[in-house]
């Protein structure tokens, strides 16, 4: 089987995908794990994926097609190969020539990743390249870092952006600064739309730097300077929010909001996985709450959480604590989502509450 790249993807990775492309040719059992979008073959693995990933996943590409402004296919199906044999560095792949993921094995660290992050990256270079195609490696990562947000720092404050310049010409992803790739994808998302962002996805693959500068100027109408400028100015509290806030399931806080949970692979509000062992995971859930009253919280929580406000980009904002959370804050009347996180025995009960510190005045805003 000829596996065929982008001229930018490094030699190392492309002997290891043509020795572990056999995988998709030896596909005749059944997959694992079947979900609308995904065909999941385990070859290998020392996890169990928890029971609501697949409508998680399912959901995420559902978003992810309506962010880029595209209809998904009829038929639309990604196979997912999971163990199969990549070089240490990278956790998984997308395959532009099978149209095939693979993966190292599912995720069970917590690390900097979120649960299911990787897979989510990979997944959205299948979309990507279903309905845009091929692009230049900066446009390709930065795209799917952005609308996956597979690492759990990008919640976080980042520091202040730095130029991008060297990065837009072709070179190998290894050589990328993922984050600075999706925050400037973001920028350009945020700033002037997707359809001029997927003009420049698009067209610029193969390009070298100064055609890749002239695309810039031509789609946005202004020279590269001034569009880097503006970029480096800009306040980097913005995301592209795919996976979260969804407001079909949303609880509405009054008075406060408290939940007691088991943290189970098997309960369908978690995602991730867990070891065939108990003895480590990557899993989490998360809950969309709509906050009535603007005034002082408490957050109290045993496994780390993520709290997000929803909306849009002046509105946006990101709080992400550790274990033992015990904290006050001010938080506006609005939507919000909040993950958490739990590694090791994935069989612990918890808590977490959001209280207000004092009780909201009927009518108050």
């Amino acid at each position: 089987m000829i596996v065929v790249l982008p001229p930018w993807f490094p030699a190392i990775v492309a002997s290891a995908l043509l020795a572990s492309a056999s995988l998709g040719c030896q596909a005749d059992e059944a997959p694992d794990h079947i979900s609308r979008y995904v065909d999941i073959y385990v070859i290998s693995s020392e996890a169990t994926l928890c029971a609501g990933s697949l409508n998680a996943i399912d959901r995420y590409i559902e978003r992810a097609f309506d962010f880029l402004e595209e209809s998904i296919p009829a038929g639309f199906s990604i196979p997912v190969y999971v163990g199969g044999d990549l070089p240490r560095t990278y956790h998984g792949f997308y395959d532009s020539s099978t149209g095939q993921v693979l993966l190292k094995d599912f995720e069970t660290s917590r690390g900097l990743r979120r649960p299911l992050g990787v897979l989510r990256h990979e997944l959205t270079h299948a979309i990507a390249d279903e309905v845009w195609g091929q692009s230049s490696a900066f446009f390709t990562e930065g795209l799917a870092e952005a609308l996956s947000r597979p690492s759990a720092f990008i919640n976080d404050v980042p520091p202040p952006p730095a130029p991008i310049e060297r990065m837009l010409v072709e070179v190998d992803s290894l050589e990328i600064d993922y984050l600075a790739a999706a925050r400037f994808v973001r920028f350009l998302v945020d700033r002037y739309g997707v359809p001029r962002f997927r003009q420049v996805y698009q067209n610029s693959a193969g390009l070298s730097l100064q055609e890749t500068k002239d695309l810039l100027e031509e789609v946005y109408e202004q020279p590269f300077a001034l569009l880097e400028s503006s970029y480096l100015e800009e306040p980097t509290v913005c995301r592209l929010e795919v996976d979260q806030c969804d407001p079909e399931e949303t609880e509405i806080v009054v008075g406060g909001w408290s939940k007691t949970y088991l943290a189970a692979c098997e309960d369908p509000s978690f995602i991730g996985a867990a070891s065939a062992d108990s003895s480590s995971s990557g899993l989490g859930t998360s809950w969309t709450l709509q906050i009535e009253h603007s005034g002082d919280y408490r957050l109290r929580s045993l496994a780390p959480v993520t709290l997000s406000r929803c909306g849009s980009c002046a509105v946006q904002n990101s709080i992400r604590t550790s274990f033992g959370t015990d904290m006050s804050m001010f938080l506006p009347a609005g939507l919000y989502v909040v993950e958490v996180e739990h590694g090791g025995d994935p069989h612990g009960v918890l808590d977490i509450s959001l209280t207000p510190e004092i009780a909201p005045v009927e009518g108050s805003p």
